[in-house]
C-alpha cells in the first residue's frame, strides 16, 4: 500500500487577497479536483465524523513572508507559491495521477494561477515499517498552529501531550493498513514511557470557516524512556508518518502540518520534526 505527498508549484495571474491560513481553500480545491473525476469518491470524501484518507499543507509563498494588510493576505500578481495534497489509499492516489496532466490552471479564493508543475512524494507503508528504529530524543517545531480534541470536555486542548500526538497518528495508521497498532496499549505505554522535556511556544488563533481555532505553536522535546522497548519503535513510525497525514483535529483542513527529518546516529538517533505552514 503507498501513500503520496503532490506538491503544487503555482504563479498567480492576478492580483487578489485570500485569508492568511489557507487550509480550508485548498481543502474545498482538492476536493473539487476529485469530483470532476469521481463524484462518488468525492462524495466520501465529503462524509462526516470519519477519518478521511487526505491531508492538505496550506498556500505558502515560495520566496520571502506573506505579505499581511488588515488581516488579509495579499497575493501578487506573477509571484509564485506552492501546496501540497497528501492522499493516504490506493484509489485515491489513482485518482490523483490519472487527472494531474489535466490541472493547468486553478483557482484559489477567486484567484486564478497557473499550475507550474507538481511533484510526486510517495512512499509503502510496509517501508515505513522496515525503516523504523528507536530514538531516546524527539525534537519537534509547530509552526501552525496544532490542537487535539478533547471528548471529555467536549473542546479542544491546544497542546501536544504525548499520549495524544501518537494515538492520533495510530487512529489514522489503523484506518488504512492491515498491520494495526493497540491502540489501549499504546495510549498506555505513551503515557508511562514519553514525557515533555521542554517547550517553548504558546498558543496562536487562526480562522477555519468563519469559527476562530486555537493551537499550540512553537518548539517541543519528548524523552523517550527505555527507547529499546515496547512501542518505541511505533514512535519514529508513527512520526515519520505524520508527514503525509497531519496531526491533531482539522488535520484535512490545514492544520497539524508535518514535516520530519529523521537521524539515526550511533551516539542519540535523535528526531528532529518541523510542523509547516
Amino acid at each position: 500500500m503507498k501513500m503520496c505527498k503532490f506538491t503544487f508549484q503555482i504563479k498567480a495571474t492576478k492580483k487578489g487577497v485570500l485569508t492568511p491560513f489557507t487550509g480550508p481553500q485548498i481543502q474545498a480545491l482538492f476536493l473539487n479536483i476529485i469530483a470532476k473525476q469521481d463524484k462518488q469518491l468525492a462524495e466520501k470524501l465529503h462524509q462526516e465524523n470519519i477519518l478521511r484518507p487526505y491531508a492538505v499543507q496550506p498556500l505558502k509563498p515560495l520566496q520571502g513572508k506573506k505579505k499581511i494588510i488588515e488581516e488579509k493576505w495579499i497575493i501578487e500578481e506573477g509571484q509564485q507559491y506552492s501546496f501540497t495534497i497528501s492522499t493516504l489509499t490506493e484509489e485515491l492516489t489513482k485518482t490523483m495521477i490519472e487527472i494531474l496532466a489535466e490541472i493547468q490552471q486553478i483557482e484559489i479564493g477567486k484567484i486564478p494561477f497557473d499550475v507550474l508543475q507538481v511533484q510526486i512524494e510517495s512512499k509503502t507503508y510496509e517501508t515505513l515499517l522496515k525503516e523504523s528504529f528507536a530514538a531516546p530524543k524527539i525534537q519537534m517545531e509547530f509552526l501552525t498552529p496544532t490542537h487535539f480534541r478533547w471528548k471529555e470536555a467536549e473542546t479542544y486542548l491546544p497542546f501536544p501531550l504525548p499520549h495524544l500526538f501518537y494515538t492520533n497518528l495510530a487512529r489514522i495508521w489503523n484506518m488504512f493498513h492491515p498491520y494495526k497498532a493497540d491502540l489501549g496499549e499504546l495510549k498506555i505505554w505513551t503515557i508511562k514511557n514519553v514525557y515533555v522535556k521542554s517547550f517553548k511556544g504558546g498558543t496562536r488563533e487562526i480562522q477555519i470557516k468563519g469559527t476562530k481555532q486555537t493551537g499550540y505553536k512553537g518548539k517541543i522535546e519528548y524523552i523517550i524512556k527505555n527507547p529499546e522497548r515496547g512501542y518505541a519503535k511505533w514512535a519514529t513510525i508513527l512520526t515519520k508518518y505524520a508527514e503525509y497525514t497531519n496531526v491533531g483535529a482539522h488535520r484535512t483542513q490545514g492544520m497539524g502540518v508535518v514535516k520530519t527529518d529523521m537521524q539515526e546516529t550511533k551516539k542519540s538517533r535523535q528526531i528532529t520534526i518541523q510542523l509547516l505552514n
